[in-house]
């Protein structure tokens, strides 16, 4: 009788491959009718006319864009919207009419797939790390828990989100700074911030990180993270538009400036809910102090907890929490602006019963906020899908309570927990959440 194969001997990972692929082709298959779905229409409207300017006009002049196709994202995702544009320009209309473009079902699904690619590749990547750390078996599962997960494939397959490009950028840099390839981490998290505003929220966390751990790992981190902004912002220079990109923070922030735009957070169970484009983030909370002002606070001080928890935590296990965290405290959240929790948590489900726990309410939460703002299951007018009445507005703000009591949980599950499930606790590493693995153990 044979004996079974190690699971980093060849026949392992010939198994460990073929199940990856069959995990890829399977999460495609089953997504085929969401992609063919016409999605988020004012988000789809908006890729599709990026799209068409970048291939006609090229996508250093994008931030001239009048509305109301005005331009608030950074330039990683834009350079994808052009590579989609072009395609579509070349295979189905040369002249690339608007009105034509619009309506197109096939570029549509050409935007749809950039965020849907990455998604895959963020499968890839789970099973990979959990496999190294777990082995294969929890590599699978924890990949196929984040592949097929219903709220991920809603927001992307459907709704046209292209979330996991910032996600896959953030999770790689995550890992990177883990393994003390601080450069490279730098690199990834440079690129992460030129592609969606919400890898921003990481700063603190990972730039800190980098700080307590000394010039070793700061300097190298700190070169790749330069690097990796400036790369995608040399078209920009050369153009001689760069004073545009340097705007980007602005339109960012400018763009519906309310005190919550649809994510289901604090701000929405405190203000009940109703105050979409009624209630300003810059306008006053108390006496002199704004909304604005009172959620920075909130996010620094779950950023300051968070670098506190590094000193005997994988920042692996720590930056689900804090991007979480920022999602349930910041200003102008949106109803997909959770996404990022779960890849960062997706690889962690195999460090006990606590991760998992939180990837299904994240799930869940995320998934019900996706729903209850559906213009295409309410209605296309705001009034219809974001303005809440009666049972769907309950539900909302018992989805809002429901995120904000996970992150009271979670909070008190790592102020009062030791290291994580299989993990050792590493107080006195000179390097802040840069736990290295014990001897003869895995990465």
């Amino acid at each position: 009788m044979g004996t079974a194969a190690a699971p980093g001997s060849a026949p392992g990972r010939g198994r460990a491959w073929r199940a990856e692929a069959a995990l890829v082709l399977g999460t495609a298959l089953l997504s085929v009718p969401l992609l063919g779905t016409s999605g988020y229409e004012g988000d789809i409207a908006r890729f599709k006319a990026w799209s068409r300017w970048a291939a006609l006009e090229g996508v250093t002049t994008l931030y001239a864009m009048p509305r109301p196709y005005d331009v608030d994202y950074p330039p990683v995702t834009l350079y994808m919207y052009g590579l989609a544009g072009m395609a579509y320009r070349l295979l189905s209309d040369t002249s690339f009419d608007l009105q034509h473009a619009l309506e197109s079902g096939g570029l549509t699904v050409a935007v749809k797939a950039i965020g849907f690619m990455f998604h895959l590749i963020g499968a890839v990547l789970v099973s990979r790390v959990v496999s190294a750390r777990a082995g294969p078996g929890a590599g699978i599962a924890a990949a196929a828990a984040y592949a097929v997960n219903p709220a991920a494939l809603y927001a992307v397959a459907h709704w046209g989100q292209p979330d996991p490009l910032h996600s896959f950028l953030l999770v790689a840099a995550v890992l990177l700074l883990e393994k003390r390839r601080a450069g490279w981490a730098g690199l990834a998290f440079g690129l992460s911030l030129m592609t969606k505003p919400q890898a921003w929220a990481l700063v603190p966390v990972v730039l800190g990180v980098g700080v307590s751990a000394g010039w070793s790992v700061l300097g190298p981190l700190a070169a790749g993270t330069v690097a990796g902004a400036l790369l995608p912002a040399l078209p920009f220079i050369v153009a001689g538009t760069w004073r545009q990109l340097l705007d980007l923070p602005f339109r960012i922030v400018g763009w519906m400036p309310y005190v919550n735009a649809g994510g289901h957070n604090f701000w929405w169970l405190v203000t009940g809910g109703m105050n979409w484009d009624s209630l300003w983030a810059d306008q006053a909370l108390w006496a002199v102090v704004t909304y604005r002002q009172a959620a920075v606070a909130l996010v620094a001080a779950a950023a300051a907890f968070a670098l506190w928890l590094t000193r005997t935590r994988r920042l692996s296990a720590i930056a689900p929490y804090y991007a979480f965290a920022w999602y349930v405290l910041t200003v102008q959240a949106h109803e997909n602006h959770s996404f990022f929790v779960l890849p960062l948590l997706a690889v962690t489900l195999h460090q006990g019963r606590w991760p998992r726990v939180a990837f299904a309410v994240v799930t869940m939460t995320l998934m019900t906020n996706l729903v209850l703002h559906s213009p295409e299951i309410w209605g296309a007018e705001p009034a219809l899908f974001m303005h809440l009445q009666g049972a769907r507005l309950a539900v909302s703000l018992a989805n809002a309570a429901v995120n904000v009591l996970l992150l009271a949980c979670w909070t008190f599950v790592l102020v009062r927990g030791g290291a994580p499930e299989g993990l050792p606790a590493s107080p006195a590493s000179r390097y802040v959440g840069l736990v290295s693995s014990p001897a003869g153990g895995r990465a």
